[in-house]
């Protein structure tokens, strides 16, 4: 802070009006509401004798607090900047620390609740925030943790502790000597739980006190704890978790076992006034909650159906696997805001649905189709071993290492689940549906769950995220969300199963079809074309397309219909001039004659039973083709020749066995490779 800008503080405060004091008992924290605009004076109860000095802490949930004390020594601050967590160091003025008095001031314009606390040290113990890498100037002694966050990490760090001589403070200087230990602690409470009341009575009984902190709190492996050379300064770093307040506190320990403890601070990782960017609210963006709904539904399809609707589903793995590579390369590739980042991953994840479809389509393989869902299954499982806190070790803090080992274990799963297609692709669906069941659910209900796929795309994005330490909270609801999601991909994998056991394994497909259908269809019209080339008998099969070939037939057709036409009518001449007694007569309706073999079938099938019997069997045997027979030519149980009689008209002809034939439609001159209609004319 700037000269200008103590001075302002100091103008500020001044104008406060001292409204009480309040007596504190050595290492028993109290909760105290300090009135608006005004100062407490703290003093102090010792308990004991030989205390060298005290460290004075107040505590808030949110808003900002300060504490002041007049000159004590000439390197000692006066005063510290307004914080929600802050402390002071006080040395004591004679031996039982009776005059030693403080002032916590509230500058808001409302009451402020705060855990007000002090504890003593004897001379050899370390004074924790003395000394940050700048010797012989005057320094702001920080006792108190100061704690830095982003969306990403929260950066704990506090000043390296120094020794109480007579008359100042002696800092280590040699940081490598390592003449002090620091033990970095830390604490989650209830995750979405905005309450002051159960802020501070947490805080109170659990991370204040040094015997509570060690009971209570979750020590960070010394490997995450890091001494930037030439700062003075201990940082440790941490993953956010936004929504759930997490309290750290930090003990240093000198070489003689003496121990103290540093003044301990809290976040949420977020802002908890909804009118500040970054705030703690669960959705804050309109398209957070339409992505919601929609991955919600998509994954109710996925869970049930995606084995189903293969090629679907090949889509939409496809899309959220490229959609997850997509983050990581647009954020270390680009700088973009939240609409720009959505659009971005939006093309690539299409981009990437589209090429998993295409495999399907047109390679039509199950083997190679299910490549991308079984990568997206081991993406999946990566993620959900690398949530566990039991993986924060100092291999997994190099990138190389990292990415190497996410790997291997994403592509693990390939060699069980390849040779089973069909298992792999019920599995695989059940597993992405499932989990998008379980995501927007999870982001409503304000859990840690999510954080399974967000700290791997932190890792990616996201400078020195490796030194993090990664200890997620793991509370009732993510608890029951776990069951929950277990419960959830059990059953779907056991309907799919279910009703997919009977069927095929996968679907055929779509461009395959097409291309057999094709291939199939120019393999035949191939081959009877080349028979219709080779033969020129009745039978020949008629192909569209060959119109010297259609011609052809149409003429044959035409000169068969016309010679049984003629046949018939030159059989009705000579019945007539029977029944007349006249000469038989051989004259034909038409210049061609009909053929005798056809002339003497369609004779026999005219006659009475009668008159069959007297005829020959000229043919032996042999009849005429069923496409040349009239229809209705059997003869029903008649009379004799002599009484029976034919008469024809200009369209038909009758026989004496009831036979009639038409001869209009033996001349029928229709084109037979034209459409008909249903009623059998052309179209």
């Amino acid at each position: 802070m700037s000269v200008r800008g103590l001075g302002m503080v100091w103008t500020w405060m001044g104008m406060l009006s001292t409204v009480g004091g309040l007596t504190l008992i050595e290492n028993t924290p109290v909760i105290q509401r300090v009135p608006a605009n005004a100062s407490l004076a703290l003093s102090v109860n010792a308990t004991g004798t030989g205390q060298a000095f005290w460290v004075f802490e107040a505590h808030t949930q949110y808003y900002n607090l300060s504490l002041n004390s007049g000159p004590i020594l000439s390197n000692i601050s006066q005063g510290g900047s307004p914080l929600n967590h802050v402390g002071l160091i006080v040395p004591t003025l004679n031996d039982d620390g009776r005059n030693t008095r403080v002032y916590v001031h509230n500058h808001n314009q409302f009451d402020v609740s705060a855990v007000l606390q002090v504890q003593g040290y004897i001379a050899h113990a370390p004074v924790p925030g003395v000394c940050n890498g700048t010797q012989g100037a005057n320094l702001t002694y920080q006792p108190a943790l100061q704690v830095v966050y982003n969306q990403a990490m929260v950066e704990v760090t506090l000043s390296t502790a120094g020794i109480m001589n007579t008359s100042a403070w002696s800092c280590n200087t040699t940081l490598q000597d390592r003449d002090f230990v620091y033990s970095v602690y830390q604490r989650y409470l209830n995750e979405r739980n905005f309450d002051e009341d159960y802020f501070l009575a947490e805080l109170a009984e659990t991370m204040i006190r040094p015997t509570d902190i060690k009971e209570y709190g979750t020590p960070i492996q010394p490997v995450f704890v890091s001494y930037p050379d030439g700062e003075g300064l201990v940082k440790v770093r941490f993953a956010a978790y936004p929504g759930t307040p997490a309290i750290y506190a930090a003990v240093v320990q000198h070489q003689g076992n003496q121990s103290s403890v540093y003044v301990s601070s809290a976040t949420y990782g977020c802002n908890l006034d909804v009118n500040l960017p970054h705030n703690c609210r669960v959705m804050s963006m309109w398209a957070t909650e339409l992505l919601c709904a929609i991955v919600f539904f998509l994954g109710l399809f996925m869970a049930f159906c995606g084995h189903r609707f293969f090629a679907l589903s090949q889509f939409l793995f496809g899309f959220f696997l490229g959609g997850f590579i997509g983050y990581m390369v647009v954020q270390n590739s680009l700088s973009v805001e939240y609409w720009g980042l959505f659009g971005y991953c939006g093309l690539f994840a299409t981009v990437c649905g589209v090429f998993s479809l295409m495999m399907w389509v047109l390679i039509g393989i199950p083997v190679l189709a299910v490549i991308v869902p079984i990568l997206t299954f081991g993406a999946i499982v990566a993620c959900i071993i690398f949530f566990f806190p039991a993986l924060n070790v100092q291999l997994l803090m190099n990138d190389k290492n990292y990415w190497l080992i996410f790997c291997g274990i994403a592509l693990l799963p390939a060699i069980p689940l390849i040779p089973g297609a069909k298992f792999a692709s019920l599995l695989t669906s059940a597993m992405l549906g499932s989990t998008l069941v379980m995501l927007p659910i999870e982001h409503y209900s304000g859990s840690n769950l999510k954080y399974i796929f967000f700290n791997v795309l932190r890792r990616s994005s996201v400078d020195e995220f490796g030194l993090a330490y990664l200890n997620p909270p793991y509370q009732t609801t993510d608890i029951a969300l776990t069951v929950s999601w277990i419960a959830l991909l059990v059953v779907a994998i056991l309907f799919q199963f279910l009703r997919e056991r009977d069927r095929f394994p996968f679907p055929p497909s779509s461009y395959q079809l097409w291309r057999w259908s094709q291939e199939r269809d120019e393999e035949r019209q191939r081959y009877y074309l080349q028979n219709a080339r080779t033969s020129s008998s009745e039978r020949t099969p008629l192909i569209n397309g060959d119109e010297e070939f259609q011609q052809n037939m149409r003429n044959n057709i035409r000169q068969v219909q016309a010679q049984v036409a003629a046949a018939l009518a030159e059989i009705m001449r000579r019945r007539e001039a029977e029944a007349s007694g006249e000469e038989e007569s051989l004259h034909l309706l038409h210049s061609t004659a009909p053929p005798a073999p056809l002339l003497s079938y369609l004779e026999s099938q005219t006659a009475t039973p009668a008159e069959k019997d007297d005829q020959p069997d000229t043919q032996g045997g042999a009849s005429a083709p069923r496409a040349l027979r009239p229809s209705g030519t059997h003869s029903a149980s008649g009379s004799s020749r002599s009484r029976g009689h034919l008469s024809a008209g200009p369209a038909s002809m009758s026989s004496r066995s009831g036979a009639r034939i038409d001869i209009e439609s033996m001349q029928d001159t229709r084109d037979p490779f034209q459409p008909s209609t249903p009623e059998g004319h052309p179209a």
